[in-house]
């Protein structure tokens, strides 16, 4: 019998999807015609990308890394469901592989399929990439 010990639903604001600043509620499609210059400068940048006026991804890689520690020390040893938007998850995923986030590098994850990361309160280390 499978059943649930625990569940507590929380809001992390930390865990909230990249502010894009003048960029918000346009598509990339939209942004490749009329910014395509400043888009591919600023995906050359890695993880000092910033859309104008809003937050870079260094910014958001810091936030959820340190919103994931802090949750992984208030329930030590336990399992946690972290559902986010996927440029959060993007930015978990390439800091524990050590990757720069660059336009050309190598994407190690599927969209739409679980990555499992696990952190010892300091570390941020993948478990598991792609499982259904």
């Amino acid at each position: 019998i499978n059943r649930v010990l625990s569940l507590q639903e929380r809001v992390e604001q930390n865990l909230r999807e990249q502010d894009w600043g003048e960029w918000a509620g346009r598509t990339v499609l939209e942004l490749d015609t009329c910014c395509r210059a400043e888009l591919e400068q600023q995906e050359s940048l890695g993880w000092g990308f910033t859309p104008p006026g809003g937050e870079s991804r260094a910014q958001v890689r810091d936030r959820a890394v340190a919103c994931l520690h802090r949750v992984a020390q208030e329930y030590p040893g336990k399992r946690i469901l972290v559902v986010t938007h996927l440029g959060v998850i993007k930015g978990l995923v390439f800091h524990a592989l050590g990757g720069d986030w660059l336009r050309d590098e190598d994407k190690p994850f599927k969209n739409r399929l679980m990555q499992s990361l696990a952190s010892d309160g300091l570390t941020l280390m993948v478990k598991g990439l792609n499982t259904k």
